[in-house]
This record gives C-alpha cells, structure tokens and sequence, in this order.
C-alpha cells in the first residue's frame, strides 16, 4: 500500500508504508516532509543521498507482495501507538513522538526549549566553560 499511500498524501502528511528510492522521489514530488515505517526501509544509500527523512525499525525487508488493501485514512497501530489520520508526528535522529493536534504544544514547545538550551550550552563550551560549570550537566543546578 506504500503507492497508494503516497499518492492521496497532502504536503506534511505523514505516510506509514514500507519505501525505497524510487517513491520517495514520489514522496517528494508531493510535498510529504519525511516517512515513518512500522517496518523496513531498503535503498537507504539513495534515500540519504536524497535527503529524505525516514524513521524505519529496520534496513531490509523479507519480501513484500501487493496484494493486501486497506482504508488510507483510519487509524492505525505503530509500534503499540494508535496513531490517528490526524495526529501529529515529530522526529528526529533520536526518535519520535507521535501526538494529537489538541497536545501538540505540550510536546513541541518543552523540545524547542531543550533544543535552545542546547544551543546556549554548546556555545558556552565553544567560549571555553567546562561541562562542570554549566546547568544540568554536572555544575551548580
């Protein structure tokens, strides 16, 4: 289901298929900023030459077929999380965070502040601080 999938996707849809190179250039196409997969991710050399995010559990996949159907819009079950037509997900390298629209402040505004927090520490050390004299990372709390 990964071509139907991203052929009916709006611009910052999220798309739960299993990819290679050839649709995420489709993907792309589209506007769709990125892919999360409950599943395997194959040509990840030319996905990361294209530059295309894609959150995966796994490199290779067993085999696939192109026979099953199912609804495009209905809710789904990602790794043990319902994950609804509207919700919202959030990744990184690190990993993501799926969240209602109704919670995505409570998730996106404390990230954006750890992540500007970071930055300021970052900067500190680049001035010549040690990790000791800083916040949260062994110094004065």
């Amino acid at each position: 289901m990964p071509h139907p999938a991203v052929t009916v996707a709006e611009p910052g849809d999220a798309a739960g298929a299993s990819v290679d190179g050839i649709l995420t250039v489709a993907a792309q196409a589209r506007g769709i900023a990125g892919l999360v997969i409950d599943g395997a991710a194959p040509d990840i050399e030319a996905i990361e030459r294209l530059g295309f995010p894609i959150f995966s559990r796994g490199l290779a996949i067993g085999g696939c077929t192109k026979k099953e159907t199912f609804a495009l819009t209905c809710p789904i079950e990602f790794a043990g999380v319902c994950v609804r037509p509207c919700g919202l997900v959030f990744g990184d390298t690190d990993g993501l965070v799926i969240t209602g629209r109704d919670c995505a402040d409570i998730v996106r505004l404390p990230a954006l502040k750890t992540r500007e927090n970071e930055w300021i520490m970052i900067e500190n050390l680049r001035k010549g601080k040690t990790t000791l004299e800083l916040p949260g990372l062994g110094g004065a709390e």
